[in-house]
């Protein structure tokens, strides 16, 4: 078999398992309007326990990040698939907040065994022309999976209680990584046989090192790390909370909500695409964020003076608003880390930028749990418009000095090392 056509079949593979990843990730979110209908747990308890997996999936990002650039990225994620699995089906079991927490605050580890491995293929096995294209593409991975995690979700939840949207999405990610295991055999023969890249060797010169944080803090990629949390804040601790926002609100019933739900991921498609044709245009990733989260700054407004009073207005405002977010995760997560390519720290810088915008979430899906028992929905849709103006502030704050690293990266690597 070609090359070009093991590429190929590397970026289906990774494409599909990533998103069907999905089924383990958001199917709490699609279970919590019945969790909490059953009167068994509160907001701020399931608050409490999908804030655990944004935690551990933080930390873990920064951890696995770092392997990423040095373990196989085979088994890697295998690893993460085949544990998410086996941790969703644990849950089906327990029934109190603590154990859901245990086995809830795995999952997010084990998640974030999925994410590096792949954006360090991408660096590994791709050309530089390829790399933008497979981004581009691979940003279809998220609202598919949040599209197959909803649809799934919905469909078990009409047939069945709750629990059984745990033991089907953990059975069938246990499945997925088996056959993950098994055809990745031979492609990653071929992948290795045929590449030249050589990853980050652990002796690393200290010159090297010394170059990469001096290029991380002056790019201003530091101080970036304010509006990645709050992106990732606003991407996955919305789409976290929309179902029960819509059930609460508008009193719907589980099948509908679970419906207009799932619009917000078809909507979502388009922001990768999007991010894109934008930063094409302006080739300067920070003002391509700085442009969104004014849109989303609007959106919030608009939420947080009209949503009460439709639900149409409402589920077009929300997916608007996490549309934003996904073209930002696209600028942020993928494009940004691979400028620090000559450095081979594509992995580890896009494991940093993921773990800040999961903790980001983590604190953020907290604080929304806690202001939905002191000022309702109306105190958590003005912390949204809070948290998009600060972070556009800060996008076109930094913008001169990422846009002067990205033009001079090379001279700032080869000045380093004289």
């Amino acid at each position: 078999m070609s090359l070009a056509k093991n590429k190929k079949i590397l970026f289906v593979l990774c494409l599909l398992f990533y998103a069907l990843a999905y089924l383990c990730r958001l199917n709490f979110s699609a279970a919590m309007p019945q969790m909490l209908t059953g009167g068994q747990y509160t907001s701020q308890e399931v608050g409490f326990v999908t804030s655990l997996f944004f935690l551990t999936y933080g930390i873990g990002q920064l951890i696995n990040g770092y392997l990423g650039d040095r373990l196989s990225p085979r088994y890697l994620f295998f690893a993460g698939l085949f544990f998410s699995g086996i941790c969703n089906i644990g849950i089906g079991f327990v029934s109190d907040v603590s154990g859901m927490s245990v086995f809830w605050a795995l999952n997010g580890l084990f998640q974030s065994m999925l994410w590096p491995p792949i954006i360090y293929m991408i660096g590994a096995y791709y050309e530089k022309e390829e790399k933008n294209k497979i981004v581009k593409y691979f940003s279809l991975s998220v609202p598919l999976g949040t599209l197959l995690s909803y649809g799934v979700s919905l469909t078990i939840l009409q047939m069945f209680r709750w629990e059984f949207v745990f033991y089907i999405a953990g059975g069938i990610l246990v499945v997925i990584a088996v056959i993950w295991f098994v055809l990745s055999i031979g492609l990653f023969k071929t992948l290795q046989k045929n590449t030249e890249f050589v990853a980050e060797p652990n002796n690393a010169d200290r010159k090297e090192y010394k170059g990469f944080l001096k290029s991380f803090v002056f790019s201003g990629l530091l101080f970036m790390m304010i509006p990645v949390a709050v992106h990732g804040a606003l991407k996955d601790s919305v789409t976290n909370w929309v179902p029960t926002f819509v059930s609460e609100i508008f009193e719907t019933p589980t099948g509908l909500t679970m419906f207009l739900t799932m619009i917000l991921p078809i909507v979502n498609v388009t922001g990768g695409f999007i991010a894109v044709i934008i930063q094409g245009k302006i080739k300067n990733e920070t003002i391509s964020c700085g442009i969104f989260f004014c849109f989303s700054t609007a959106v919030s407004l608009v939420l947080f003076f009209f949503a009460k009073y439709s639900l149409a207005l409402s589920i077009v405002c929300l997916a608007l608003l996490t549309n934003t977010m996904f073209a930002i995760n696209l600028l942020t997560i993928s494009l940004m880390p691979l400028h620090f390519s000559n450095f081979n720290k594509v992995s580890f810088v896009s494991g940093i930028l993921n773990s800040v915008a999961y903790l980001g979430c983590a604190l953020v899906n907290m604080a929304v749990g806690f202001l939905l028992e002191k000022f309702s929905w109306q105190g958590v849709m003005a912390f949204w418009v809070g948290l998009s103006a600060v972070a556009l502030i800060i996008s076109f704050a930094v913008s001169y000095h990422w846009g002067k690293f990205i033009k001079n990266k090379n001279l700032l690597k080869s000045r380093t090392n004289e």
